[in-house]
């Protein structure tokens, strides 16, 4: 367990450059945003800026591409390899490592919003009916679900990457796609169309809880994404 430890920490280490510019970035939106919003309860473009850091939900699995690449190009794959770990803790902790940084990311991010919203008394009047735990709750489930999904594609593309030697940008821009279309059919046959249903059935206070099975549902394919990378680190890695 410690050695998995030490592989966390040492993805944190490697990547911290990158996830404190995307921090320190969301920390100064956050900032400006709050303190120049405005202060008669109308939205204001200084006020939206608290969203834009949400958008490092795309950026996030390009980092995690990118650690796998370094370890490769850097040819430090081998040391890793040779550790007395299985080689799918080698992907989790890089998957955790990124994963942790989105979520620090959320929590500063979502502050912010909260806060912004706290003085838009017209906005918050419109969603009176919601408690500020829904409002983290709405946001929290559609980050991580856009998060971990494509994390878990990410970390698919990653394994692809180490069996496909020739047009790979072509070949992992249309696993990316076939991905997203697989995902976006399933969902709308298999989830969104129960909960269109139970939407009209229960209305306005069945929102929130109706976006639970698309997030189990998500974290399902994530997980399906991130297994089908660890068999093809497994099999075609070399040590």
């Amino acid at each position: 367990m410690k050695l998995w430890y030490v592989l966390y920490v040492k993805e944190l280490r490697d990547n911290r450059s990158m996830f404190l510019f995307l921090l320190g970035a969301t920390l100064v939106f956050d900032l400006y945003s709050y303190f120049n919003c405005t202060s008669d309860g109308r939205p204001s473009l200084s006020g939206a800026l608290a969203l834009i850091p949400f958008v490092d939900v795309f950026v996030f699995p390009f980092i995690l591409l990118h650690s796998f690449a370094q370890e490769f190009k850097g040819q430090t794959h081998y040391q890793l390899l040779a550790l007395p770990v299985p080689r799918a803790a080698v992907v989790a902790a890089k998957f955790l490592a990124v994963l942790t940084a989105g979520g620090a990311l959320f929590v500063l991010a979502m502050g912010a919003v909260h806060l912004v919203s706290l003085d838009y008394t017209i906005l918050t009047r419109g969603f009176s009916a919601y408690r500020a735990s829904d409002l983290w709750l709405f946001a929290g489930q559609f980050y991580f679900t856009s998060l971990l999904l494509l994390m878990g594609i990410a970390t698919a593309m990653a394994g692809l990457k180490l069996l496909i030697k020739r047009f790979q940008g072509l070949a992992m821009t249309a696993f990316l796609v076939a991905s997203l279309y697989l995902y976006g059919q399933v969902l709308r046959v298999a989830v969104l169309g129960p909960i269109f249903i139970i939407m009209g059935d229960m209305g306005r206070a069945g929102h929130l809880s109706s976006l639970l099975p698309v997030t189990f549902f998500s974290v399902l394919f994530s997980l399906l994404f991130v297994g089908l990378g660890i068999l093809l680190f497994e099999r075609f890695a070399e040590a």
